[in-house]
């Protein structure tokens, strides 16, 4: 995938239940979670260069369903793309869905494309700063113009 990503300037994403979290902020009711678990899969992100959608619902997407004492909640599923998706494909929404007897949220994604070159407004989301990217993306876009 690493190789794939740094070959491949068209836009693409990944979606799906990577079973690992990227901040303790990304877990409720797990006492002491190791970090370390998550580095492998932190430094795939960065490599590709891929970006967190900015989502609507539920933060978290798992549960162990187990009482309320043990209950823990992790936002393991996620929605992840390049650069180049989200200049071509602005328009894209991720929502976390309710679940419905199942242990995950499912993740419903929708998507406009547009083929037409028409000026484009600055849009600012606040979710992007939160990215460990940001600023490199930022460098990115002012060498381009």
């Amino acid at each position: 995938m690493i190789q794939q990503a740094s070959l491949n300037e068209n836009p693409w994403c990944t979606i799906g239940d990577f079973n690992v979290i990227t901040s303790v902020e990304e877990e409720l009711g797990e006492e002491h979670y190791n970090m370390g678990k998550s580095m492998d899969f932190i430094e795939v992100i960065e490599a590709c260069g891929l970006l967190d959608f900015c989502f609507i619902g539920h933060k978290f997407t798992w549960s162990n369903k187990r009482g309320i004492n043990h209950r823990i909640w992790k936002r393991l599923d996620r929605a992840m793309a390049n650069y180049s998706w989200f200049v071509k494909i602005p328009q894209t929404t991720m929502n976390h869905l309710p679940s419905t007897g199942s242990d995950r949220c499912p993740l419903l994604m929708e998507m406009v494309s547009t083929t037409t070159d028409h000026t484009r407004y600055f849009r600012f989301l606040n979710c992007w700063v939160d990215s460990p990217h940001f600023l490199e993306m930022l460098k990115h876009v002012r060498r381009k113009k």
